[in-house]
């Protein structure tokens, strides 16, 4: 009986650490997804260093969508001028 209680106390430890990560997981998601909603509301205003900054870190940790958006933006800047 001490065995049973012992299995159910560590099959509990494993689904609640499941858990844990699944929430982790999906709140990391929804970020990155504002971000990069953020970011394409920025090229839509043509606010393109905004852009390139929600951008930026989404394309850095791998995001190919998010690389082409970036890259989009900078070259959607406007040439500098010369006062």
């Amino acid at each position: 009986m001490l065995y049973f209680a012992w299995s159910i106390k560590r099959l509990l430890l494993v689904l609640g650490s499941f858990a844990f990560l699944v929430v982790i997981v999906t709140a990391a998601t929804f970020a990155k997804a504002d971000d990069y909603a953020d970011g394409l509301a920025a090229v839509q205003r043509q606010d393109y260093d905004l852009a390139i900054r929600m951008f930026t870190p989404l394309a850095e940790a791998g995001s190919i969508d998010a690389q082409t958006c970036r890259m989009d933006a900078i070259c959607g800047k406007p040439p500098a001028t010369s006062a």
